[in-house]
């Protein structure tokens, strides 16, 4: 049972009897993926009514296979009674090259509810880079953009009950703007889905006055989720795919209005995730700011903006190539040191870690 079965099966299920679930969450956090932009323009607020007719004249054939399900989930939600009343408000974008800023947010308003939903790394390089920069800087301008988010809905709607929620970086951004929020009192729950952790300064004394309200869901062979520092408290969730592949929310497994639970991580994951980590730990945040500077100056040489379907991605490394070698011999040779050696302990951390 997928996302699309449970709207099948909870689609007449009103909230004030079936109260909202993780399964309601997790079907939030996609809803933050969609460009609404592109289709719906400036305006401040949407219903499900006039959603349903940009959608239904939306050309959909240039776009991902993902992206076409992330739309079919919104236009379920939209035309299922469940969400009777639900209103999209504040859809914001920001990508920023020169900061290295990708943040992307939407708010949903059902009713006294209102469930802020933060998107994950959207498969742009300045999106991919903003992750990379997350394993050495303090904050990263993506966290601080959510933490004023977060300020401006609470100042246009003051909530009586307030969700945050997020899958891969979303759900790390859900986490930050949460513990930065002068107004816990408001927030009824934090769910994050497969998002990458702080480091362990991060998990404070602040930090454990939401530690209660935090909902940590992990698939079997989670790596992104498991990168940095491990959660404390997490549920793992059965996956229909492998290893990265589980990342994507429509691959977990669900039952009734919750998800099928696992007892352990796989192996093979976790012989992943300590070689990540241990490369993490054994470089300073200098050789960690190089190594992703030098990494993304070679990719951005070759005029890669975004990443798409394998097909084109397979197109455009090919193309790539050749400007790599150029550039390669151009890069200063510090910078070349440094994104070999990150790579070589990546490798030979591994090797270790099957070996045991």
């Amino acid at each position: 049972m997928d996302l699309f079965d449970y709207l099948n099966d909870y689609q007449y299920k009103t909230i004030d009897k079936y109260p909202l679930n993780e399964i309601d969450m997790v079907l939030f956090s996609i809803l933050a993926y969609p460009h609404y932009e592109e289709f719906i323009g400036k305006k401040e607020i949407y219903n499900a009514k006039k959603m349903l007719k940009f959608l239904s004249n939306l050309d959909v054939s240039d776009l991902m296979d993902r992206k076409i399900e992330y739309l079919r989930l919104l236009k379920r939600v939209c035309q299922a009674p469940r969400y009777e009343g639900i209103k999209f408000y504040h859809f914001r974008v920001n990508h920023d090259e020169e900061t290295t800023k990708q943040f992307q947010a939407i708010t949903l308003i059902l009713g006294k509810i209102v469930v802020v939903s933060y998107c994950g790394t959207d498969g742009t390089t300045v999106g991919f880079k903003e992750d990379l920069n997350m394993s050495y800087l303090e904050v990263t301008p993506g966290e601080i953009e959510a933490i004023e988010y977060l300020k401006y809905i609470q100042k246009k709607k003051r909530p009586k009950y307030l969700y945050l929620v997020g899958h891969s970086k979303g759900g790390r951004l859900a986490e930050y703007s949460a513990k930065h929020f002068t107004k816990k009192e408001k927030l009824l729950g934090v769910y994050t889905f497969d998002a990458p952790n702080f480091k362990k300064e991060f998990y404070d004394s602040e930090y454990e006055k939401i530690s209660p309200l935090m909902n940590v869901y992990l698939p079997e062979e989670s790596i992104i989720g498991r990168l940095i520092a491990e959660s404390a408290h997490y549920k793992i969730v059965k996956s229909t795919r492998h290893l990265l592949m589980q990342h994507d929310t429509l691959s977990w497994e669900i039952e009734d209005n919750h998800f099928v639970y696992s007892n352990e991580f796989s192996k093979r994951s976790t012989r992943i995730v300590n070689a990540l980590n241990g490369v993490l730990e054994k470089y300073d945040n200098n050789t960690k700011k190089e190594f992703t500077d030098t990494l993304f100056d070679l990719i951005e040489s070759a005029n890669i903006k975004s990443f798409t379907t394998k097909e084109e991605n397979i197109a455009m490394l090919k193309s790539a190539i050749p400007i790599f070698k150029v550039q390669w011999k151009n890069t200063p040779k510090e910078d070349r040191k440094s994104l070999k050696l990150i790579l070589l302990t990546l490798v030979v951390d591994f090797l270790k870690n099957k070996k045991n």
